[in-house]
């Protein structure tokens, strides 16, 4: 009787005991469950971060909205219980330096700070022993984006009379500004060469209004003015200080400049005057008259010219440099221009280059009117620029203020395949048993992007970039030259 008395007392000890450590077993199991869960989301935010900062450094793009949908679509992945309202995302593009003199590296770097608010297993309504009904947790993460191969740079230049305006976005007239991008992608360039010699990155500048231009420079011997001898002489009963100029021969450079269209006109037939009379007749393949022999501006530069313009032919004959459209046949009496620009072929002697730029005999505009834009000029001869190349990388960028003068024929080539052509025959070439890689971009030189939807049909509406100042310009092609995918910032 006493024994089954002590049974039944331990088994009500049992009972008040178990009641009284439950609740705090209970609270170990929520803290331990939602604990585990959270030191789990944080670090698959890590993992997410790392994954998206790299996307962002590929998407590469100058705009926060843009950088933020990139990392909330990857983070979102890895949370696909949060709600989109709770990720917090931000987001930095900054260009950056480190090191000096020889040693200094230019690189963007992607900064994204992420913030998340997510709901516990086991909230305020279960119980009182939770963490709550939800929990927050932040992380940052950078990536830099540099150059990892080598690339030759093909810079197509708009050089039409509009350039010769001032801008907002820079302190003197665009084509100066222009000039001077030109030089710190060059700078930029050679120091990428210097940092690794085994990367020889080269630049070519293709400049461009109507026509594109090229330059033969002759040596002349002439008499040139070395100084003034001056001395007192009487005549007439008078004396007179006369001073008389001292020359010497020397070589002096003379530059001759011809121009191309690289268009090829069709047999369409029209009206034109010789002599007292009108005759029907038709162009050459090369846009000259087949009555007279003389060129025919109009054909390539009126607003009937595309009645005219044999795209198919054109676009076939893009690469073939002997082909009469190609031929630099045209003298400066023939064309209608008023600036002065040439082809650079590709070269990583850029200080010869930037020579060339600066020089105001080789690249400049007189005044702000006669002549116009005709990009897809300036187009072709970079792409032949850019199959002379010796990289497995060929980057085009188009620099332009303005829509083509004569959108139309603009219109008909790039209907007819001239960027995509362009693409696949530089990506059909190799480079010591590698596949070149072609890309073209356009960079809207203070001018809407939006309004100018040649540039979005042929460089593809994710390469056309709008740019305000010349910073952004200049910052906007060095990241286009760098690396694809960047490196996380330990």
């Amino acid at each position: 009787m006493v024994a089954y008395r002590s049974r039944k007392r331990l088994s009500g000890h049992a009972g008040l005991m178990f009641a009284m450590i439950f609740p705090v077993l209970f609270g170990m199991f929520i803290w331990a469950t939602d604990g585990a869960r959270m030191l789990q989301s944080d670090a698959r935010l890590t993992d997410a971060m790392e994954v998206a900062v790299l996307a962002v450094a590929a998407g590469a793009s100058d705009e926060d909205t843009e950088r933020q949908a990139i990392a909330q679509r990857f983070v979102a992945g890895y949370f696909p219980d949060v709600d989109n309202a709770n990720i917090t995302v931000t987001s930095s593009k900054q260009p950056k330096t480190e090191g000096s003199g020889d040693e200094q590296v230019r690189f963007f770097e992607y900064s994204l700070t992420v913030s998340i608010n997510r709901e516990t297993l086991f909230n305020d309504n279960n119980t009182s022993l939770s963490y709550g009904n939800s929990f927050n947790m932040g992380r940052t993460s950078q990536a830099r984006k540099g150059l990892s191969e080598a690339v030759d740079v093909v810079l197509v230049a708009d050089y039409s009379a509009s350039m010769f305006e001032t801008w907002s976005g820079g302190n003197q007239r665009k084509f100066k500004d222009l000039n001077d991008i030109t030089n710190d992608i060059a700078d930029e360039l050679e120091h990428y060469n210097e940092q690794n010699p085994t990367l020889i990155n080269t630049l070519a500048v293709v400049g461009f209004d109507f026509y594109t231009s090229q330059v033969t420079t002759n040596y002349v011997e002439k008499d040139v003015k070395v100084g003034e001898e001056c001395y007192w002489e009487r005549r007439k009963g008078k004396w007179r200080y006369v001073c008389e100029d001292v020359t010497e021969k020397q070589l002096v450079e003379e530059i001759t400049r011809s121009f191309s269209h690289h268009l090829v006109c069709n047999d369409n037939t029209y009206w034109q005057s010789y002599g007292r009379y009108d005759y029907e007749t038709s162009l050459t393949d090369d846009c000259y008259s087949n009555l007279d022999g003389a060129f025919q501006e109009w054909a390539i530069a009126s607003d009937r010219a595309h009645n005219y313009i044999d795209a198919s032919a054109t676009v076939d004959n893009v690469f073939n440099q002997s082909h009469a459209s190609n031929r630099y046949r045209l003298s400066e009496s023939e064309v209608t221009n008023i600036s002065v620009f040439e082809d650079i072929s590709p070269s990583s002697d850029f200080e010869a280059v930037t020579n060339k730029v600066n020089d105001s005999n080789r690249f400049d505009i007189s005044k702000s009117g006669g002549s116009g834009t005709s990009s897809y000029a300036g187009i072709i001869r970079a792409a032949q620029m850019a199959e002379a190349g010796s990289n497995p990388r060929r980057l085009i960028i188009i620099l332009s203020d303005g829509v083509d003068s004569y959108s139309s024929i603009t219109d008909k080539l790039i209907n007819n395949g001239l960027c995509s052509s362009i693409v696949n025959h530089l990506e059909s070439l190799t480079v010591d048993g590698k596949s070149v890689r072609a890309e073209l971009a356009a960079i809207g030189f203070d001018y809407d992007v939006d309004a100018n939807p040649q540039m979005k049909n042929c460089v593809g509406e994710g390469r056309v970039y709008a740019a305000q100042n010349t910073e952004d310009i200049k910052n906007k092609i060095l990241s286009l030259i760098s690396e694809e995918v960047g490196s996380l910032v330990r």
